[in-house]
């Protein structure tokens, strides 16, 4: 048996974003609205702290810095790739930690 929805959500946005969503609620097969409750209800917005986004961005940075001398013909240590792998290790440690706190 289907379920009733009898609360009504209203939801601003410019034409433009309208169109972008119809567009592809359509793609998916969907109505609007399902398309939007689904979108809604399956992800979740993540908050990251300020020390995990500091985080996050020295990783990317060194992610950088080892692709720029990899291109330069310069392979990288594996020194340098395991003490990255142990900074993402980390960082996601922290990340799941905070997550499992708020439930």
């Amino acid at each position: 048996m289907g379920r009733t929805r009898d609360k009504e959500t209203k939801l601003r946005s410019t034409l433009a974003e309208r169109k972008i969503m119809e567009r592809y609620a359509k793609e998916a097969g969907m109505s609007l609205n399902s398309y939007i409750l689904s979108c809604a209800l399956k992800n979740r917005i993540v908050v990251v702290d300020d020390e995990s986004r500091r985080g996050i961005k020295g990783i990317g940075n060194n992610l950088n810095q080892l692709a720029k001398r990899a291109n330069q013909g310069f392979m990288p240590q594996a020194q340098e790739i395991r003490l990255l792998r142990e900074e993402v290790q980390k960082l996601w440690q922290s990340l799941n930690m905070q997550e499992k706190a708020k439930h």
